[in-house]
């Protein structure tokens, strides 16, 4: 448990059962592991799962809002990582499990509009960043910083590049 970044790290160093483990397979152990021991504290995707020399590597991030257009994805950060479940499993049995002790309470979210930048000041932006690579997906997302006792989603553009950076716009 790291109190300061509010983050849970589990492993099981047990000797792994025999067994044979898929993309599949594995997504489904992980969604069965995470409902036994935490759940989920709020509308989470898989991301990603990645296949390593004898592990698979199982990530969902979490998505917020409910407006008409949808809900969007919550960006980890280095200095708080939070909006991210990670996993990973041998031979379909999960030995890692990562995420935030931060839970949202929905009812006492305070909500606000805010606007992103558009137009030809984001298109700017935008291509002064595709200099470097091409921009190859531009999506809504949200940005978690604690301040005091309370978690706040700052909404900001998250601008996906074709070599696979991330990067984000306010």
């Amino acid at each position: 448990m790291d109190q300061e970044q509010n983050w849970m790290s589990y492993s099981d160093p047990a000797a792994l059962p025999a067994g044979e483990s898929t993309p599949a397979k594995d997504a489904l152990e992980a969604v069965d592991f995470v409902n036994e021991h935490g759940g989920w504290n709020g509308t989470y995707r898989l991301a990603a799962t990645e296949e390593g020399r004898q592990e698979r590597k199982v990530s969902f991030q979490q998505f917020y809002g409910s407006s008409p257009y949808g809900s969007y994805p919550i960006i980890s950060q280095p200095q708080l990582q939070y909006g991210v479940i990670n996993l990973e499993l041998q031979q379909g049995t999960v030995s890692s499990y990562e995420r935030s002790l931060m839970f949202v309470d929905e009812s006492k979210a305070v909500k606000r509009i805010v606007d992103l930048s558009f137009g030809e000041r984001l298109e700017k932006r935008l291509a002064r960043l595709s200099q470097a690579s091409v921009v190859k997906e531009l999506t809504p997302a949200y940005v978690p910083e604690v301040q005091g006792e309370k978690l706040r989603l700052t909404p900001v553009w998250r601008v996906t590049l074709n070599d696979g950076t991330v990067l984000t716009l306010n």
